[in-house]
């Protein structure tokens, strides 16, 4: 049912795939889809802050119950996939990632831009977060845009969506901050 039909609809989010005690996080593995998984669950380092990763998986949430629409449409659910989407979307990753990522070469010229011909992701063109917000707001104008442009409301939103999804998890905001 499309959400504009619903009247006075209760969401509630139990767990992203994974649930446990946050003093008594596991030292590296969660069950969440490799498409809302938080970029240190994708580059195997330990999860050192749980919290941090539930941001990072509400922001990609968020984004997709605003969009009606995952915010990384890879063809597949493959971490490699993923991470190159997350790329396109959010930019260069921290260097210790970039570094290390063994598939980069094969999607991403060293400058950062996709390889020719890439095919393996819908969307092959590069769409940063902004332009993904924009075309969500399904306008082609500020004045037909369904955001409030002029008001800030597109720059808000896509400040409080970058800061959910910050690559390192000690930047991303804390539930109290966000609220």
């Amino acid at each position: 049912m499309p959400s504009n039909k619903l009247h006075d609809p209760e969401i509630m989010i139990s767990d992203y795939g994974t649930a446990f005690i946050v003093e008594k996080t596991p030292s590296s593995t969660l069950y969440t889809s490799a498409l809302y998984s938080p970029p240190e669950v994708l580059f195997n380092e330990p999860i050192t802050r749980p919290t941090a990763a539930d941001i990072w998986t509400l922001g990609i949430s968020l984004y997709e119950i605003l969009g009606e629409r995952p915010l990384f449409e890879t063809i597949s659910s493959d971490p490699g996939d993923v991470i190159g989407d997350i790329i396109n979307t959010l930019g260069r990753p921290p260097e210790r990632w970039w570094d290390s990522w063994v598939r980069r070469s094969e999607l991403f010229k060293e400058a950062g831009s996709w390889v020719d011909n890439f095919s393996r992701i819908s969307t092959p063109e590069f769409r940063p977060l902004r332009q993904r917000l924009w075309e969500m707001g399904r306008g082609e104008t500020d004045q037909t845009c369904e955001w409030d442009v002029a008001g800030g409301e597109l720059d808000a939103l896509e400040g409080f969506l970058r800061a959910m999804l910050a690559f390192e998890p000690a930047e991303r905001p804390t539930v109290n901050q966000l609220l």
